[in-house]
């Protein structure tokens, strides 16, 4: 069995790393239709997670990516918000040294809204 990896921080390792933190619609085909536009513009999913109870009409996407270097960013957030199974997207490419820093999604909470502290 693998070990569940809950990142906080990407080594980047020279790449052009970017966290997104989307809002979508919770339906079956909405993930896929984001991940086309990525690829689209060749866009790899490094890792990620999604949230929503079977009942909520809004689900939680969370994930980091290598984009090309070259890549206009404002661009790709205008077009994953037209897409009509997005509500909001978010992004950050904020780095401490050769790693991107999760400032979207830490710290770390319960569905309560407790903060968690993680020991190894």
């Amino acid at each position: 069995m693998k070990p569940k990896i809950i990142a906080t921080f990407v080594p980047t390792g020279g790449r052009r790393i970017v966290e997104l933190a989307l809002e979508i619609l919770n339906k079956p085909g909405s993930i896929a239709k984001i991940s086309s536009l990525l690829a689209e513009h060749n866009i790899n999913i490094l890792w990620g997670f999604h949230a929503a109870a079977p009942e909520d009409k809004v689900e939680i996407w969370g994930l980091f990516v290598e984009v090309p270097k070259d890549l206009n960013l404002n661009e790709l957030i205008s077009k994953l918000k037209s897409l009509n199974v997005v509500y909001s997207v978010r992004y950050s490419e904020r780095k401490y040294g050769q790693f991107l820093v999760d400032t979207l999604y830490y710290p770390i909470l319960t569905t309560t809204g407790d903060q968690v502290a993680l020991l190894s």
